[in-house]
């Protein structure tokens, strides 16, 4: 026994504190919603419908979300079942092989990270509607979660939402850390994310998942324009374990009119691997997981590989994930080294394979009349692109500039807020403002004189490097007149309060931008 021993005790956990940093724990507002839509699909929860609600409150441009709602026709809980589930680290009784969850947090976390109000409304076949809230709104100490059988109220709530006899509903309210401000942005997001996220267990399983009632359609992450190049099975070992991976690569000649469905650019951004546990994407985007430089001119044809790997909750160790599941290319310095020496053994051949392919659809393209001309389409639309300024021809290695030398004496950035440049016409003025390199380069509003203002991210990296060398008052007055122009524009011919034109006019800008990335980037 130790010497001068007081007592043993369990370590004391200060609720209030803990929740407030488990609200901060690395969700971003789509993630936590793919972490809750994971306990709906579980097998053993025998959903077929599972919805997402986002609840708007106001009109216009002043639309935006009061709360999120996710429901789904399952088998419910029952009191016992209900109160385990909002416990932190709940027994979940789940297994690593098998199961989306697993660490018995993702229900608090991921809610609680989007809004300080979580509500759970369940019910299970012939038993009684319970109602869960846990609101750190009340500012408890300890913090609380209230359980009670469900009203009249509540019955009626359930049932509008969820049809049959059986089912949950999740209501997320009080949303201070919702991170698009546009119920229209914010739902869209929503919908084309999950897409990506549960494709696999959308087109693979019963499941019908939807958005304020349209069903979400499946995308696959790596394109549809994207052909395989590996068998299929294909599998390594590691550890013991089975990796599945789907190795393919995206042609350089193909085009969104050349495929019947969901077209991926050929970028930089989109090519590399992408994670999916338990068939669920768990990865950020496409990770390079340090296999994968950034093509230069002479390896475009990095730009056209992508890989999927399969896992499940038995290789969270590997990559190193936590109970959010999601890994980042941040994430890369922290995933086992002996697993990326083994993905290097394993994969490397493919990656050298869409080399290879990509040489001999250059040569079938020279031998092609058809398929040299369009090669030649697309040399022509890189020339005649301002920013590039090497002419362009397929097949001939060019010789890149040497990179520009940065201003030696760029001009400071001012820290203090400039005055608004007044206009007798529609335009209010502008300010400069320091508001963090995450947020947006500059914000527009409409003010009560019926003008519109502008306001300068003085952080944003396009000011450090472009604006802040052009510090011309002419200069950055009609930047600030362009984007108040654009906000002005676009409010005038309703794109923020119809979602139609919304959906029209984002999908030319997405063509605009399309043709941009092809030029920059073939």
């Amino acid at each position: 026994m130790t010497k001068n021993l007081i007592k043993n005790e369990e370590i004391r956990v200060n609720r209030k504190y803990i929740y407030g940093s488990l609200r901060n724990c690395g969700y971003d507002n789509y993630s936590a919603i793919a972490d809750i839509l994971d306990n709906a699909v579980e097998p053993e929860v025998r959903a077929t419908k599972i919805d997402i609600h986002t609840i708007p409150v106001g009109s216009g441009s002043e639309k935006t979300t009061e709360s999120i709602l996710i429901c789904d026709n399952g088998c419910g809980m029952s009191f016992d079942v209900l109160r385990e589930a909002l416990a932190l680290g709940s027994d979940t009784g789940k297994e690593a092989e098998k199961n989306l969850g697993l660490y018995g947090t993702g229900l608090k976390t991921a809610s609680l990270s989007i809004g300080q109000t979580l509500d759970v409304y369940t019910k299970a076949l012939d038993d009684k509607l319970y109602v869960a809230t846990l609101d750190l709104t009340k500012n408890e100490d300890p913090i609380k979660v209230g359980y009670r059988e469900g009203t009249d109220e509540d019955v009626k709530f359930f049932s509008k939402y969820v049809e049959g006899e059986q089912g949950t509903i999740v209501k997320i309210s009080n949303l201070d850390k919702l991170s698009n401000a546009s119920w229209y942005s914010f739902t869209n997001t929503i919908n084309k994310k999950m897409g990506k996220c549960f494709y696999y267990i959308i087109k693979e399983s019963n499941k019908v998942i939807s958005i304020n009632g349209d069903v979400i359609a499946p995308i696959k992450a790596v394109g549809d324009n994207a052909k395989q190049i590996s068998p299929s099975g294909g599998y390594f070992e590691f550890n013991g374990q089975f990796i599945r991976y789907n190795a393919y690569f995206v042609p350089r000649t193909t085009t969104e009119k050349d495929i019947d469905g969901n077209y991926i650019q050929r970028t930089s951004a989109n090519s590399g691997f992408f994670i999916f546990r338990q068939n669920r994407m768990v990865s950020n985007g496409a990770l390079s997981l340090g296999l994968l430089g950034n093509a230069t001119y002479k390896d475009t044809w990095l730009n056209g590989f992508r890989c999927e790997i399969f896992i499940d909750g038995t290789c969270d160790s590997i990559f190193n994930s936590s109970f959010t599941k999601m890994i980042g290319e941040s994430d890369g310095t922290t995933i086992n080294q002996s697993f990326k020496d083994t993905l290097a053994r394993e994969i490397g051949p493919w990656i050298v394979q869409a080399k290879t392919t990509e040489k001999e659809l250059s040569k079938e393209a020279k031998e092609n009349k058809e398929m040299q001309e369009k090669l030649d389409k697309i040399a022509k639309k890189q020339n005649e692109n301002p920013f590039l300024k090497n002419p362009r021809t397929f097949g001939v290695n060019q010789k890149q500039n040497e990179p520009r030398e940065k201003n030696p004496n760029p001009k400071e950035t001012p820290t203090k807020r400039v005055p608004h440049k007044r206009n007798d016409g529609w335009f209010g003025g502008y300010v400069l403002d320091e508001r963090g390199e995450r947020e947006q380069i500059y914000t527009t509003e409409m003010r009560e004189d019926n003008r519109v203002y502008c306001v300068i991210n003085t952080s944003h990296i396009f000011w450090k490097e472009f604006l802040a060398q052009h510090q011309d008052d002419d200069v950055i007055e009609n930047m600030a007149k362009l984007w108040s122009c654009q906000y002005a524009a676009l409010k005038e011919c309703g794109y923020y309060n119809d979602p139609k034109i919304e959906n029209a006019i984002n999908e030319y800008n997405g063509q605009i931008s399309e043709e941009m990335r092809k030029s920059m980037t073939y």
